[in-house]
């Protein structure tokens, strides 16, 4: 949508693939790059910033999109598959608002929109709790001032 109101997007995958490849080629070469990088890994949002702005000068839109789901009941579910829901939904939004904020502040301008679900203000299904406490946490990144 941001690629078709004519904005320059950087596309971001955990690995650079096909997916990604036709969403940068559907918005332009001119106006697109790819930037793979795991936003669950601090430094590596780094990587995925700088990349973006080398390209396009900085950024003035955040869109915290990343995600990953599956279904597990607390009975079945092992530290790792919680941590995995967090470090990506949560920890990578905050990583990315994390480096993008000083430029925003600096220019007195900008915009960060985080994708949550409606799990974090609903009673999620069976097997959703991480997904639902993920979002719900997001949602709180969301609604609180970041200065």
């Amino acid at each position: 949508m941001l690629g078709g109101a004519g904005a320059n997007v950087a596309v971001n995958g955990r690995t650079e693939s096909d997916a990604l490849q036709a969403v940068a080629k559907e918005i332009g070469d001119r106006r697109s790059c790819i930037t793979a990088g795991d936003v669950g890994d601090f430094r590596a949002c780094g990587e995925i910033v700088r990349s973006a702005t080398d390209r396009f000068g900085r950024i003035d839109i955040l869109v915290n999109n990343a995600g990953i789901f599956s279904l597990r009941t607390v009975a079945d579910m092992e530290p790792r598959d919680w941590e995995s829901i967090f470090r990506v939904h949560v920890f990578g939004a905050f990583n990315m608002i994390r480096h993008v904020l000083p430029g925003m502040v600096e220019r007195k301008r900008g915009v960060v929109v985080n994708i949550a679900s409606f799990v974090a203000v609903r009673p999620p299904g069976p097997g959703r709790v991480h997904y639902a406490s993920a979002k719900a946490a997001l949602f709180g990144l969301t609604r609180a001032p970041l200065m």
